[in-house]
């Protein structure tokens, strides 16, 4: 499968970085949404068997409250919160 390992850091001003292990190879589906929903960015990568740093730059998002969603391997991943400052 793939897990979510930890978001460092998840309040940020700029970039964040998503560790993800994954058991085998496989590509990546990231959806950001604000707080209402909407897509704001889109991010798909592929990952490695192993640990995974995925970066996410929300430089160009305004202030606010985001929420991370993904799929990877044919599942979703849990959704988590990134506080952009």
């Amino acid at each position: 499968g793939v897990v979510v390992s930890s978001v460092m850091p998840s309040v940020t001003r700029g970039k964040s970085i998503v560790v993800i292990s994954a058991a085998k190879a496989s590509q990546l589906n990231l959806t950001v949404t604000d707080v209402n929903g909407r897509s704001v960015m889109q991010i798909n990568t592929r990952l490695t068997a192993g640990t995974n740093n995925v970066e996410l730059n929300l430089a160009s998002l305004q202030g606010g409250v985001y929420f991370v969603h993904g799929e990877a391997a044919g599942e979703q991943l849990p959704a988590f919160r990134i506080v952009k400052q």
